[in-house]
């Protein structure tokens, strides 16, 4: 797994009660994921909660089709997970075209020059 790729991961409700078996990508660094851990940003499928830091991710755009994602989705910057590449249960797709954005998006939610 490398950075931009889009997994399906069981992804904990803020409150540790349950997990929801979604899609994330994988934020962390090349030289980070030469470990077992990965950092992941959450995406979700509900547009509704749209927050000015997450990326729209569109059927109509150019590199959808290469994510591997069903439907429109939000990359929600502001929800972040480190894991065991071990509870990855497999890659759906990539999304290299949306990294620039993912990046600005969590400077944004965490507030970082």
């Amino acid at each position: 797994m490398k950075r931009g790729d889009v997994v399906l991961v069981a992804w904990p409700f803020t409150d540790l009660t349950t997990a929801k078996v979604r899609p994330a990508i994988v934020v962390s660094s090349d030289d980070f994921k030469r470990g077992d851990d990965r950092i992941l940003v959450a995406v979700s499928s509900n547009m509704s909660r749209w927050t000015s830091w997450d990326v729209p991710v569109r059927p109509s755009d150019a590199a959808f089709a290469r994510t591997g994602l069903h439907v429109a989705s939000s990359i929600q910057c502001g929800k972040l997970l480190t894991v065991s590449r071990s509870i990855i249960k497999r890659r759906l797709g990539a999304a290299a075209h949306y990294m620039t954005h993912i990046e600005s998006g969590i400077k944004n939610a965490l507030d970082f020059p």
